[in-house]
């Protein structure tokens, strides 16, 4: 798994973590049809508590989780969401089926 020493980052439900273009990025920034970290459409917003986190779906992508602001929490929700692994992938792979 990869880490971010950036104060937001991004995981992809699917995948390994992969750091924020820019630290600039906060959560609320995830909105619908903004551009994301990665460059995707923000297309389907599930969850979101601002500064802390947002779990979304972008333009032909993997559902998405942009953890806290905060380095530290966002460290927590790291730790917390790794033994999800296999879920997020069953899920994703059902997404992908949908959509494609």
């Amino acid at each position: 798994m990869a880490e971010s020493s950036n104060d937001s980052t991004v995981v992809s439900i699917g995948a390994a973590i992969a750091p924020a273009a820019s630290s600039e990025l906060k959560v609320q920034d995830v909105e619908i049809d903004r551009i994301d970290c990665g460059g995707r459409k923000i297309t389907h917003i599930y969850a979101s508590r601002p500064g802390q986190y947002a779990i979304y779906k972008a333009a032909k992508s993997d559902v998405l989780v942009h953890f806290s602001d905060d380095p530290d929490p966002a460290l927590a929700q790291r730790d917390k969401i790794a033994p999800l692994g296999p879920a997020r992938a069953e899920l994703n792979s059902c997404l992908r089926t949908v959509e494609y």
